[in-house]
C-alpha cells in the first residue's frame, strides 16, 4: 500500500498543478449563501435537514387547519346573518301595521335582528378578506417552496450517496489490484533467476494501476465537488425552510392582530346596538296597556237607533157571489 500512497500523492500533485481537467478543484466555486441565518449551522446535514423539513411541513399543515377553522367560522357567520335577516324580514311584515306601543316593541326587535345580522355578515367578510385569503395564499406558496426545496436537497443527497458508493467500489478495486501487483513483485523477487517470467504480468498490472489510480484520484475530486455542492444545497435548503417558517410566523402574527382588532370592534358595536335598542324596548316595556285599550275604536257607531214610521194600509174586500 506504500507504493499506492506514493502513486496517489503523485497523482494529487499532478492534479493540483494541472488545469487540463474540467472537474478539478480549481473549478469548485462555493455557492453564495445568506449571512443572517440562525438554523444553517445546526441543520445543514441530511438527517438534521429532514428533521427541520418535517417540522416546517407540520407547521404548514397547522396553518392549513387554521385556515379551515376560520373558513368554517366565516361560513357560520354568513349563515347566521342570512337566517337572522329572514327572521327580521318576517317579523317586520308581522308588525308593520301594529298600533300598540307594546307591539311596536317587536318592530324594534326586528330592527335589532337586522343590525345584528349585518354585523355578523361584516365579520364574515372581514375574516375572509383579512385572514382567510392571505393565510390560504401563503400556505399554498409555502407548500410549493417546501416541496421544491425538499426535492432539490434529496436529489443532491442521492447524488452524493451514489458518488460515495462509486468511489468505494473503485477504492476496493484499486486495493485488489495493488495486492495482485504486490504479489507479482514479491514472486519476481523470489525468482530473480527468471525475471522475464513475471515481466509481462508486472507490466500489465502497473498499467492497470496507473489508469486505476488516475481514475480514482479524479473520482475523489468529483466526490469532493459533489460533497461541496451537496453541502451548499443543504445550506440553501435550510435557509429556504427557515425563510418559510419566518414568513409563516409573520403572517400568523399579522392575522392574529387583525382578528384581535375585529373582536375588539365587535364588542363595542354589539354593545352600542343593544344599548340603542334597549332604549327603544324600554318604551314598550313601560307602556300602559290601558292607554292603548282606550284608543281602540270601532269602524262604525256602537249606538242603536229605532225609527217609528206610520204606514197607511188599505184594505180591499171582494164579495164573491155564490
Amino acid at each position: 500500500m506504500s507504493k499506492l500512497r506514493r502513486s496517489i500523492s503523485r497523482s494529487v500533485f499532478q492534479l493540483n498543478s494541472s488545469l487540463s481537467r474540467q472537474n478539478s478543484l480549481n473549478g469548485l466555486v462555493d455557492l453564495p449563501t445568506m449571512t443572517n441565518t440562525t438554523l444553517v449551522d445546526k441543520f445543514a446535514t441530511p438527517t438534521n435537514f429532514r428533521q427541520l423539513r418535517d417540522l416546517i411541513r407540520n407547521n404548514n399543515e397547522l396553518l392549513a387547519e387554521v385556515v379551515a377553522a376560520f373558513e368554517e367560522k366565516a361560513a357560520l357567520d354568513f349563515h347566521y346573518s342570512k337566517t337572522l335577516k329572514k327572521i327580521s324580514i318576517r317579523l317586520h311584515k308581522l308588525t308593520q301595521s301594529v298600533e300598540s306601543g307594546i307591539d311596536k316593541g317587536w318592530t324594534n326587535v326586528a330592527e335589532q335582528f337586522d343590525i345584528h345580522a349585518t354585523i355578523h355578515s361584516n365579520l364574515g367578510s372581514a375574516l375572509t378578506e383579512d385572514i382567510i385569503q392571505p393565510l390560504r395564499s401563503i400556505h399554498t406558496s409555502q407548500q410549493k417552496t417546501i416541496r421544491a426545496a425538499d426535492n432539490f436537497v434529496e436529489r443532491e443527497i442521492r447524488k452524493l450517496k451514489d458518488k460515495k458508493d462509486e468511489t468505494q467500489k473503485m477504492k476496493r478495486s484499486l486495493y485488489v489490484l495493488s495486492k495482485e501487483l504486490e504479489k507479482t513483485e514479491n514472486a519476481a523477487e523470489r525468482e530473480k533467476m527468471a525475471p522475464e517470467k513475471y515481466a509481462l504480468r508486472r507490466k500489465k498490472y502497473k498499467e492497470q494501476m496507473v489508469r486505476s489510480e488516475d481514475d480514482y484520484v479524479w473520482q475523489t475530486v468529483d466526490l469532493e465537488k459533489q460533497r461541496r455542492m451537496t453541502e451548499n444545497v443543504l445550506r440553501k435548503g435550510v435557509e429556504s425552510m427557515e425563510s418559510v417558517e419566518r414568513q409563516r410566523l409573520a403572517h400568523c402574527q399579522t392575522a392574529l392582530g387583525r382578528y384581535k382588532r375585529k373582536i375588539e370592534n365587535l364588542g363595542p358595536n354589539l354593545r352600542q346596538m343593544f344599548e340603542r335598542h334597549s332604549n327603544n324596548l324600554e318604551l314598550a316595556v313601560d307602556s300602559v296597556p290601558e292607554d292603548y285599550i282606550q284608543t281602540i275604536q270601532p269602524s262604525t257607531s256602537a249606538v242603536n237607533h229605532i225609527t217609528l214610521i206610520d204606514l197607511h194600509v188599505s184594505l180591499f174586500f171582494y164579495i164573491r157571489d155564490f
